[in-house]
């Protein structure tokens, strides 16, 4: 059984889990198979369960008077074989300079052309590890390092929907229009979120993103 590392009261009602901290398929399957083990076993008494890159917070409904009890229940449990979905989502992205308003920054920061920027960003293969932030934002990991670069120093208060963007070791998508602080490098037209429909994304941890240049009408 694949156990976390830590345990922490992270508040009256919820248990921190936590990884060795990596953003790797292997410890992405180690959460989600244990998301799913407690999930069957305390359906009725969860509100809910919030996994992330190398942490899980589960969060009851009623008060953890004992967590050491449900500590030692959750580290027995048998976690099932869980198969990630591995769906591919090709996302067609336009990174002309009207749409990517940061690749010249990019380009300052990673001493590469823009060209070369849009073809180290479409060559890799992204894996979805969680969904937060905003509705239907997925935080993507396989960022080639090469462009790694650090938030911006002062974000956005506005980025527009579709908005294509990278931060540290991360790349995504913003689903609505919000503030943000990543660096936008393109836009897609894509849609990646409907609150009428349900599931409201189509992502799940584990699937794969491709990038994908067009060119601008």
């Amino acid at each position: 059984m694949l156990l976390p590392i830590r345990y922490h009261r992270f508040s009256t009602n919820a248990l921190l889990l936590e990884w060795h901290p990596a953003r790797d398929i292997s410890t992405l399957h180690s959460i989600t198979a244990m998301d799913h083990a407690i999930q069957s076993q305390w359906r009725d008494e969860l509100i809910e369960t919030v996994p992330a890159y190398h942490s899980l917070l589960v969060i009851m409904k009623s008060t953890l008077h004992n967590p050491d009890r449900l500590i030692s229940q959750i580290k027995n449990l048998s976690t099932p074989e869980v198969f990630l979905q591995n769906q591919k989502h090709i996302i067609e992205v336009d990174y002309s300079p009207r749409h990517g308003v940061d690749l010249d920054y990019v380009s300052m920061q990673t001493h590469f052309s823009i060209d070369q920027i849009i073809q180290v960003h479409t060559s890799a293969t992204y894996i979805v590890h969680l969904m937060g932030f905003l509705p239907g934002f997925v935080y993507l990991s396989g960022l080639d390092p090469r462009l790694h670069i650090p938030r911006r120093s002062q974000p956005r208060i506005r980025v527009p929907k579709g908005a294509v963007a990278i931060a540290s070791e991360q790349t995504g998508i913003y689903p609505v229009e919000s503030p943000g602080g990543w660096h936008i490098i393109g836009h897609t037209d894509q849609e990646f979120f409907n609150p009428r429909e349900d599931p409201p994304t189509s992502f799940r941890p584990g699937d794969t993103v491709q990038f994908v240049s067009i060119q601008s009408p």
